[in-house]
């Protein structure tokens, strides 16, 4: 919890009320429906999140898959639920070693989708669906989507 809190405060975001959690995970997810995602509102961050991850890896924090002092290349797993007021109730995002990296992920991920760039697609009645984040960015700050996935 304490690195969700950290994570938000990086990210320059509210706490959330408690009813949000954030996890990690690993597991075959491909039985999950996709997610309807926004990618006109994801950009507005796209800076943020790989840059925070960045920092912690320069610092020597943490180490994670993709990433180094000079460049930032991921794609990661996510799955959140909903509530039947499409409310964000979890969000498990695929473990990468780094709790801190892992709770920056899971804050944009909610981020995201009080933004309304996440949006449930009424497949799944147990409020699951999945998509994935990606980033890539080199050490000059320039940002790539990549192709398939929800680049934010």
């Amino acid at each position: 919890m304490k690195a969700m809190l950290t994570a938000l405060a990086l990210l320059g975001m509210a706490v959330p009320s408690g009813a949000q959690t954030v996890r990690s995970a690993e597991g075959d997810w491909s039985d999950m429906p996709e997610i309807r995602f926004d990618h006109s509102i994801s950009m507005s961050m796209s800076m943020e999140v790989p840059e925070a991850i960045q920092r912690l890896v320069q610092k020597g924090k943490c180490s994670v898959s993709g990433v180094t002092k000079r460049r930032v290349d991921m794609d990661v797993p996510f799955l959140i639920r909903f509530s039947p007021t499409n409310a964000v109730d979890e969000v498990v995002v695929r473990k990468l070693g780094c709790e801190r990296a892992e709770a920056i992920l899971g804050a944009a991920i909610i981020k995201l989708a009080k933004a309304g760039a996440l949006k449930p697609t009424g497949q799944n009645v147990t409020g699951w669906y999945r998509s994935s984040l990606s980033f890539e960015m080199n050490r000059f700050g320039a940002l790539a989507p990549r192709k398939g996935a929800a680049a934010v």
